[in-house]
């Protein structure tokens, strides 16, 4: 599961692992945020965390099992952005041939209060009769900012797999595209800090190269710590699967669990499959299928009105003296 959780301490926190993406700015109070540091951090507990996975499974008409040409490749992304001082870090991997694993290497962000890790790890294979592929994303947001600092700061960190696959098929072959997601696409975010914002998305898509299914489905998931307990759910498929996406949508939606700012998901009987079947004349069949994964931290530190005042006072205390200072040496 993704945790995003702030901690309140009375030193300098260090980074932490795994990240947040919080998509607008929140307000600490300049008195609070002097007497504490906040550290946040959305992701798995773990260096990796697998949102779902794909099975990609051939049926032929002459039982000659599954067949990929070389050449398939999947590419994984990982990106890490932070405000200040306005860096941001990506690394594509390119094509690579089945079966294999891929792991970007690890991008970090610095600013003045977070800093950004991101990095993604896909392992794909191939048995009779089947491919399958698992994206793993991990990385984190942490703060790094000392306890007087202000400022306005927004972190985020992407990952992003996504892996066309060439079949050799035959005319009426039939196809199963199945996607089944994991407990990774809970989220924890925090809630010791009501003007901190914070979010989470998650998408998933498959497609195809024939013309009547260039899309077969589409699904994205999205909370946000401004809409508590609700989780937005958008599952779209080709109307030629006959798939019923109301009934989809409302048992993935029955999967999350809300309790005191985190999400719980319950995977269980929760695969998506869609089935079609190979066309006349078609020899070859691209399955294009993808995951991308978001997380987003922001917050806007301002001083209150009555510490605004103080430093006004003290201020124009040290401007009176050092007039003063000078008008008695004149």
């Amino acid at each position: 599961m993704k945790k995003l959780t702030i901690m309140l301490e009375d030193e300098l926190l260090t980074p932490l692992s795994n990240p947040v993406r919080p998509s607008r700015q929140g307000r600490l109070s300049i008195g609070a945020f002097l007497a504490c540091c906040v550290a946040v951090f959305l992701g798995p507990t773990s260096s990796f965390a697998q949102p779902g996975a794909f099975n990609i499974s051939q049926y032929t008409t002459n039982l000659s099992g599954l067949s990929i040409p070389a050449g398939s490749f999947d590419y994984v992304w990982a990106f890490a952005y932070d405000s200040v001082p306005g860096g941001q870090g990506d690394n594509i991997i390119p094509a690579c041939p089945y079966p294999g694993t891929r792991t970007t290497k690890l991008e970090t962000e610095a600013g003045t209060f977070f800093q950004a890790t991101s990095q993604t790890k896909v392992t794909s294979g191939v048995s009779p009769g089947n491919a399958n592929w698992w994206p793993m994303f991990g990385g984190g947001i942490s703060s790094i900012a000392p306890p007087n600092t202000f400022g306005v700061e927004l972190a985020y960190i992407e990952h992003s797999s996504h892996d066309p696959l060439t079949f050799n098929v035959n005319p009426g072959d039939q196809m199963t595209v199945s996607f089944t997601p994991t407990a990774a696409l809970g989220v924890s975010f925090p809630n010791g800090n009501p003007n901190a914002v914070y979010s989470y998305s998650f998408s998933t898509y498959a497609q195809t190269d024939l013309s009547a299914l260039a899309s077969l489905f589409s699904l994205s998931i999205n909370m946000s710590s401004t809409t508590p307990g609700q989780v937005g759910v958008n599952f779209t498929s080709n109307p030629l699967l006959g798939l019923n996406d109301a009934a989809i949508t409302s048992e993935l939606l029955s999967g999350f669990q809300y309790n005191s700012g985190t999400y719980s998901f319950d995977p269980t009987g929760e695969a998506i499959n869609a089935t079609f079947t190979v066309p006349d004349g078609v020899s070859e069949v691209t399955v294009s299928t993808g995951m991308d994964d978001e997380s987003q931290a922001s917050i806007d530190i301002v001083p209150e009105p009555s510490t605004v005042a103080l430093l006004g006072i003290g201020a124009v205390s040290l401007l009176a003296r050092e007039w003063h200072r000078r008008t008695a040496k004149a």
